[in-house]
């Protein structure tokens, strides 16, 4: 990510969940890639997607093991999601839900939204198991793939994507935002929710993903050819979580046109 252009040196460091530091992404990336454990990037979505096949299919799961962030996460999402569509006109026909797990965000968020979804996933139980969760014949297609290799000629009026980017590596990170700008329909707006960290990043070591600092997110929303519209920090939040922030953005060439 080119870490040393845009962060100070404090910023750009990190750590892992076992407390070992990096002084940077670049050298995070280098050390995980080639780690006994992983050896390559392939090995680091295949662990990653191990973790979470061997969780049960259900809400708490997904949600880190509590379901009680559940009903705030789903409410505040639904204020963001009203405010921009309302703000900035943007049709409701159809929406992809991308890192869709077991349809949690599809059935209490969108489903009532709009006229057609899409589903993207990467672990097979738990695309398996929103066909019954969600049941619903606004369901188009389950796409059990990961987002790292996931394209479309199709077009989105929204495209949601929620605790997705932490679990891609910066090189994905960047070809993911491009290819998904592209499968947006005119007036169509991507919208993001992640956890963020005030400064630097975290490793996760049991699903392999990792939380960046707001500042790393935003520089890769711009390196992408993307501009943020709206944001908004999740308030409703435990103390002991990592923040969450919502971002909606649209291709840069629509602000300058």
């Amino acid at each position: 990510m080119e870490t040393k252009k845009f962060l100070t040196r404090d910023e750009a460091q990190g750590e892992d969940s076992l407390g070992f530091r990096y002084n940077s992404l670049e050298e995070m990336w280098a050390v995980e890639l080639s780690s006994p454990q992983i050896r390559s990037k392939e090995n680091w979505y295949s662990s990653g997607n191990s973790y979470w096949s061997n969780l049960e299919p259900t809400i708490a799961s997904v949600l880190g093991g509590s379901d009680d962030i559940h009903e705030p996460d789903i409410r505040e999402s639904s204020e963001f999601l009203e405010e921009v569509c309302g703000k900035y006109n943007v049709p409701r026909h159809i929406v992809l839900d991308c890192g869709a797990g077991i349809g949690r965000v599809t059935k209490f968020l969108l489903l009532d939204r709009f006229d057609t979804i899409d589903m993207l996933e990467q672990c097979s139980n738990f695309i398996d198991f929103a066909r019954t969760f969600v049941s619903s014949n606004k369901i188009r297609n389950y796409f059990n793939i990961g987002a790292q290799n996931f394209q479309s000629k199709e077009k989105y009026d929204v495209i949601w994507v929620q605790w997705v980017l932490s679990q891609l590596t910066d090189d994905d990170l960047f070809t993911f935002l491009i290819n998904i700008k592209e499968s947006l329909s005119p007036t169509g707006v991507l919208i993001f929710k992640e956890n963020i960290k005030r400064k630097g990043f975290i490793v996760h070591k049991d699903d392999f993903s990792v939380t960046r600092c707001e500042k790393m997110l935003k520089h890769a929303f711009e390196k992408s050819g993307l501009n943020i519209i709206e944001e908004k920090l999740q308030k409703d939040w435990p103390n002991d979580l990592l923040d969450i922030k919502m971002f909606a953005c649209i291709p840069a060439e629509r602000i300058n046109s």
